[in-house]
């Protein structure tokens, strides 16, 4: 009885550290030290996992934003901004080496690299990505859902196999989506100066799409899907895809 007790009281303690929130704003940012190793100023450095919540915007002004080093770490923006400024050649949010990262509810602008730049099983839900050099870059198996992704110089959203891209509007970048597998399905996918889906470097990895509304993406050529792309469902197509 005595072992059990424990055992319930200690997963119950090891469960209420594992929820605790961390915040996140501009004068913790620059003091420092939010995380271990993290210095004053930007980038935000999270070396530990977690769930991070915004209670301000964040002015990076010409560095990288967030830089995640840790695996399992949640960012919720709380409908907040992080905003570089438009100067120099800086990311967003930055996680190149780690995986199963969530970011959610905010706007990320003015990064004039890339906005998110990501690893595996990343989850990117209910996000602004606008005015960046680049909006969305991620690997395998990430699920992008209910975005939107406009105004950004280069692509879209890019992602390599078994990716899950559902309900976003990517509208005026230099391109939609880029991906190697996986489904495209209910997005509105207008006005990209280049292609609306594409096939990543034109490999033969199934790529299913349907429910899509394509609009008058890279009319220069007239192609807006290109690739090994398998109708789902019907898209609503002009031109024709």
């Amino acid at each position: 009885m005595g072992l059990t007790v424990l055992f319930v009281v200690g997963a119950a303690q090891s469960l209420s550290a594992m929820e605790s929130e961390v915040t996140l704003n501009q004068n913790k940012a620059i003091s420092g030290n939010i995380t271990p190793g993290d210095g004053p100023g930007f980038p935000i450095t999270i070396t530990r996992p977690g769930r991070y919540v915004l209670t301000s915007n964040l002015y990076s002004l010409g560095k990288a934003g967030i830089e995640i080093q840790a695996y399992d770490v949640t960012i919720d923006f709380n409908g907040f901004i992080l905003h570089g400024g438009f100067q120099g050649q800086t990311n967003g949010i930055v996680g190149a080496a780690v995986n199963t990262v969530k970011i959610m509810n905010g706007l990320i602008a003015g990064f004039m690299n890339v906005a998110i730049f990501g690893r595996h099983s990343w989850v990117i839900e209910n996000m602004r990505i606008s005015a960046n050099g680049n909006a969305i870059q991620l690997h395998n198996l990430a699920r992008l859902q209910k975005n939107t992704v406009t105004i950004n110089g280069s692509y879209g959203i890019h992602c390599r196999d078994g990716c899950h891209i559902e309900g976003n509007v990517i509208s005026e970048n230099g391109g939609g989506v880029e991906i190697n597998s996986g489904v495209v399905l209910g997005n509105t996918i207008y006005s990209n100066r280049g292609f609306g889906i594409k096939a990543y470097q034109n490999l033969v990895a199934p790529i299913a799409f349907g429910n899509n509304m394509l609009w008058m993406n890279n009319v220069s050529a007239g192609t807006q899907v290109q690739g090994n792309l398998i109708p789902l469902h019907p898209n609503a197509c002009t031109p024709a895809c």
